[in-house]
């Protein structure tokens, strides 16, 4: 998955660390939980960060007008409303134990230290690499984009392309929460992202999934500099294609491309993505590149989720602190995932093996 984080308000910062899990799902969603330490590497405080999703929270079945509401209305609604499919978890990372931090006590490489509540810092061992340490900071929450506001065409180009931007912010008069000049602070957020809700995992329709033999579909993961190269290409071929009569469309998508690329991506250092899927789920890869890290497979490693198998899993990673870093156009990982369909595999060769013992018993019969 990867996504975009950047401070728009002139800030500088780098992404020290970066620990992302993708769980993928038999019907098409993903489950994913980020943690993060962002640094702030420029002169002046920041308060607020644009975070760009490469996905939609909504599938197309609740992209739907209420009573009495025009389409507009619904997309104000609808942008309202995504801050709270996203999850701020950075308070669980205070406790090592928590179950949703069972990726630190299963991977070797890395592990979680202890909160010390004196400081507000929280380390983190990385095998052979420096130790890294993070504040917790207070009180920061989702808003509505800046950059998009409450404008509903704003919001429908972005969705339409399968991006999704919102503002983590600080309260502005709790100054003691603002990231400081020099300082690191973690960031964690956990989301989903329903069937059909992303821009690179299409799944078909109920009846082509019922009638296929398997289900195919192409899943591209990308860094955050080849994310925002992608979404800016998006933007502009929208912005292309609007209808003539859809000149609001038109004039909104070129908005949201200049605002949104204006303020470049900043240096990752240590990026990790861990994927794991279920066991119904095969994994095809496609294209992994050279500046990509791929750790060794552990097949000891216990995943705890009792729909999943050891074995089905992959790490990657890329940054500065693995002496391979990312490329100016950015990264991308290309997989097909691929689901067969139950009822080729169980129910038609029960139901052929049913009718060989019927044919054979009534053969007997007549002999």
């Amino acid at each position: 998955m990867c996504l975009g984080i950047s401070a728009p308000t002139g800030g500088q910062i780098e992404l020290a660390f970066a620990l992302e899990r993708l769980r993928l799902r038999r019907n098409g969603a993903k489950q994913i939980a980020i943690d993060v330490l962002i640094k702030n590497v420029g002169e002046t405080p920041i308060r607020r960060f644009r975070f760009e999703f490469p996905c939609r929270f909504w599938g197309e079945s609740e992209l739907d007008r209420e009573e009495n509401e025009t389409w507009e209305m619904a997309f104000s609604r609808l942008c309202r409303q995504q801050c709270s499919r996203v999850r701020i978890t950075t308070a669980g990372l205070t406790q090592p134990h928590d179950l949703d931090n069972w990726i630190y006590r299963v991977l070797p490489h890395l592990s979680l230290g202890e909160w010390d509540p004196r400081t507000g810092l929280v380390p983190i061992r990385r095998g052979d690499l420096t130790t890294l340490t993070g504040l917790i900071k207070q009180d920061w929450k989702f808003e509505i984009s800046e950059e998009l506001g409450d404008d509903p065409h704003r919001w429908y180009s972005c969705f339409s392309n399968g991006i999704t931007v919102l503002d983590l912010v600080a309260p502005d008069e709790r100054s003691k929460e603002h990231l400081q000049q020099g300082e690191c602070m973690w960031v964690s957020v956990q989301f989903t992202v329903p069937p059909g809700g992303s821009q690179y995992f299409r799944w078909p329709s109920r009846w082509r999934s019922l009638l296929a033999r398997d289900k195919r579909s192409r899943l591209v993961l990308m860094s955050p500099r080849a994310f925002s190269d992608w979404r800016t290409c998006q933007l502009s071929v929208f912005e292309r294609q609007a209808h003539p009569g859809e000149a609001q469309i038109h004039v909104a998508a070129r908005k949201v491309r200049e605002l949104l690329g204006a303020v470049s991506q900043p240096q990752v250092k240590d990026w990790r993505l861990f994927m794991h899927w279920s066991n119904r789920i095969s994994i095809q890869r496609i294209q992994v590149p050279q500046s990509i890290v791929e750790s060794p497979s552990d097949d000891s490693l216990h995943i705890p989720d009792r729909n999943l198998d050891a074995s089905n899993h992959a790490e990657f990673w890329f940054g500065e602190d693995h002496g391979k870093p990312e490329p100016t156009d950015g990264l991308r990982l290309q997989f097909e995932a691929v689901v067969e369909n139950w009822l080729y595999k169980y129910v038609l060769p029960w139901i052929g093996f049913v009718a060989f013992v019927l044919a054979l018993w009534q053969w007997i019969r007549h002999w």
